[in-house]
């Protein structure tokens, strides 16, 4: 059974854990277009693999003030963090991960559905998150938790070390009945 709870500092060694990678066949390529940009999903060959390190994932986001765990038998299998934005009143998630041995069993769902719980209870209209064109998976999940593209940054990661990928932002309504779980 999975437990949900709020995160502790004494918490990050755990997190530094987490096997965050993707290994994807497929990722979006941005093409400009004369109206805008178009997205085209995109097989590679060998497969994308890519490290999210957690050592240090309190410093690649702004700070967070609403932090959830999930555990597993005493596990940390997962882990979201969000801040709302009080003016425009959408949640911003910084960090959504679940452990590469631990996806496609509804943890994601879990702490999400408790992110959307907390976002009611303090006024919040809006989910927002960002994810990379590469990350087909984490774009995956994110359409079957009820999010919609929404926007895009060609220039996002210029400098770093993600330099040449494009940031997709997506966001979800709080209040919107999520999908039914696809079986597959």
């Amino acid at each position: 059974m999975t437990k949900i709870r709020e995160a502790r500092s004494a918490d990050d060694a755990a997190l530094a854990g987490l096997d965050a990678s993707i290994e994807t066949p497929l990722i979006y390529t941005v093409v400009r277009t004369d109206g805008g940009f178009e997205l085209s999903l995109t097989q590679v060959n060998p497969p994308l693999k890519k490290e999210y390190p957690l050592a240090h994932f309190r410093d690649m986001a702004p700070a967070t003030d609403y932090d959830l765990i999930a555990e597993r038998d005493g596990r940390i299998v997962g882990f979201i963090g969000t801040a709302v934005h009080r003016r425009s009143k959408r949640c911003l998630i910084w960090h959504f991960y679940v452990d590469k041995a631990h996806r496609r069993q509804g943890i994601g769902r879990l702490l999400m559905d408790a992110v959307e719980a907390h976002c009611r209870n303090i006024g919040a209209r809006l989910m927002w998150v960002e994810t990379q064109n590469v990350n087909a998976p984490a774009i995956a999940a994110y359409r079957a938790l009820g999010f919609e593209l929404c926007g895009l940054d060609t220039a996002l990661y210029q400098g770093t070390p993600e330099e040449g990928e494009t940031a997709l932002y997506f966001a979800r309504q709080i209040g919107e009945p999520l999908p039914a779980r696809q079986r597959g």
